[in-house]
């Protein structure tokens, strides 16, 4: 999705003007995770400009299992709540985070508590099978898009995108719950 500026730029495919970095103190080492996005928050709302090439090749790691993916997304999650404290007008929407994932987040836990109310009204399958059904579609655009690339992956995108919104959305109710000792901006 072609946005008109962007608020945020991973650090493993950034490259910052020295001069930006030193004028705005860097990094808050405060954060010990989503420390880019914090700053990519702090510098958008001071004005700079972000930009997006790509052209630009990167190379990047990821998780080797499903239980350290699972890990790392509940600790994005922690640390998302985080950042949102400091900048609570990108809870709404950010240029990091697509909505269709939030919409994931809240269908995951929608499913659950349907789940548990099976045990008290039969009612709740209804509901759980309605709430299924549309996480079931709202993945269909990444299957779409994963297929010619990688197929294991496009078929196993109904089991990695539920990982993911269950571990970002348990980790961000822990980072409500819980939550880091973080000095305001500017104190």
């Amino acid at each position: 999705e072609k946005q008109e500026r962007i608020d945020f730029i991973d650090t493993y495919s950034a490259a910052y003007r020295r001069q930006v970095l030193q004028a705005n103190d860097g990094f808050d080492e405060q954060f010990t995770y989503l420390e880019d996005q914090e700053l990519s928050f702090r510098l958008a709302s001071r004005g700079y400009e972000m930009v997006f090439h790509p052209q630009a090749t990167v190379y990047h790691h990821h998780a080797d299992s499903l239980p350290a993916y699972a890990r790392k997304k509940f600790t994005i999650g922690y640390w998302k709540a985080q950042v949102v404290r400091r900048f609570p007008d990108r809870l709404v929407q950010d240029s990091h985070t697509p909505q269709v994932m939030k919409l994931q987040m809240l269908l995951v836990a929608l499913s659950l508590a349907a789940a548990a109310g099976i045990l008290i009204t039969p009612w709740s399958a209804l509901l759980l099978a309605a709430v299924l059904l549309i996480f079931l579609l709202s993945i269909v655009p990444f299957t779409c898009k994963a297929w010619p690339k990688d197929k294991p992956v496009a078929l196993a995108s109904p089991f990695l995108l539920s990982a993911r919104a269950a571990a970002l959305g348990f980790g961000y109710l822990w980072g409500l719950v819980k939550p880091a000792t973080i000095r305001k901006e500017g104190t």
